[in-house]
Formats: C-alpha cells, sequence, structure tokens
C-alpha cells in the first residue's frame, strides 16, 4: 500500500508533463494580436489591463476594412486605430465603437491552445467623399458587412518603461470616440 501512494506523485507529474505540449502550453495575456479579416484587410487588437477592474481587456484596435459605397461611389479601402477598454470575459469581448468618421462593431474570442490566438467578426460604417479630390460636392455611406476574422500573430508587450514614439504627422484624429461595451451586432 505504501508503494502504491509513493507512486502517485510521480504518475500525476509524468501525466502533467505528457499534456505540456507547446499548444497547450500557450498563454493569453497582454500583447499585441494581429491576423486578417475574410477581405484581407489587416485587423489588431491590442491586450493589457483594465485599471477600473483588473481584468483584462482590450486596450487598443486597429482595424482595416474595404467598404462598398451608396450611389455608385467607388469602394473606400481605409482603416482606423484607436484605443479603448473592453474588458475581456470569459476570454471574449464585444466593443462598438464610433465617432465622425466610423462606425465599427467587433466580437473576438480567444482560444489558448494552437496557432490562432483569437477569432472573431467585424463590420464597419464609414463617409466617403465624392468626387475624391479638392472641391468634394457629396458624401457617401461606405459599409462593410459583418465578417470572420482570425488573429495568429502575437507580439508581446514593451518592457515596463519602455518609450514609445509619436505617431506621424496628420495621423491623429482629435475626434471624440464613443464606445458601447458589449454591444450586440
Amino acid at each position: 500500500m505504501n508503494r502504491l501512494f509513493a507512486a502517485l506523485p510521480v504518475a500525476i507529474a509524468a501525466l502533467a508533463a505528457a499534456g505540456a505540449t507547446p499548444a497547450a502550453a500557450q498563454q493569453f495575456g497582454p500583447g499585441t494580436y494581429t491576423g486578417v479579416a475574410t477581405d484581407g484587410s489587416g485587423v489588431q487588437l491590442t491586450v493589457g489591463t483594465d485599471a477600473s477592474t483588473g481584468l483584462p481587456a482590450i486596450t487598443g484596435a486597429g482595424i482595416g476594412f474595404n467598404a462598398t459605397c451608396s450611389g455608385g461611389a467607388p469602394n473606400l479601402d481605409t482603416g482606423w486605430g484607436y484605443g479603448l477598454t473592453q474588458d475581456i470575459v470569459n476570454h471574449r469581448a464585444m466593443n462598438t465603437t464610433y465617432g465622425s468618421y466610423f462606425t465599427i462593431k467587433f466580437s473576438v474570442a480567444f482560444t489558448t491552445s494552437g496557432a490562432t490566438y483569437a477569432t472573431g467578426r467585424v463590420s464597419a460604417m464609414s463617409p466617403s467623399l465624392e468626387p475624391v479630390g479638392p472641391m468634394p460636392k457629396k458624401a457617401a455611406f461606405c459599409r462593410s458587412m459583418s465578417q470572420p476574422f482570425t488573429l495568429t500573430g502575437y507580439t508581446a508587450p514593451p518592457p515596463a518603461g519602455a518609450r514609445v514614439g509619436p505617431p506621424a504627422t496628420g495621423a491623429v484624429s482629435l475626434d471624440k470616440l464613443h464606445s458601447l461595451p458589449n454591444a450586440q451586432f
């Protein structure tokens, strides 16, 4: 009987080691996750921590999209990057962010195994000036319908105290953005 109990910890350790494959060892956590939507547009989500709740949260998004415009206007191929704080609960988050220049909705589910870090859906709407040029006469509404995306890339966050440079001149919108946590599509 003593032999059985003495061997039990060794057996448990062997089972744990057998299950510790690289895929099983992958952990969901802070960093930048990158990938593409079905139409080939880029999707990037940055994960950090919500200072108010202590929960993991999406703290930045970069969403590219190709949108079909109303009135026969050419498609709008654009992208927006913005900061937000959207808590991730049970590895899932949903968000709608809007301002004067766009409305972007996404839902995402983070995984903890395999080569895919997350999957989700994204849709967007944005105006486009017509005709394109120095004196547009009207605006068209452009919509990218809801489509799936997959995030397969990961970059760890920079070390504490790392310096990050400012964005390129003209790359910042001073528009006030609004975010609707967990908004349904």
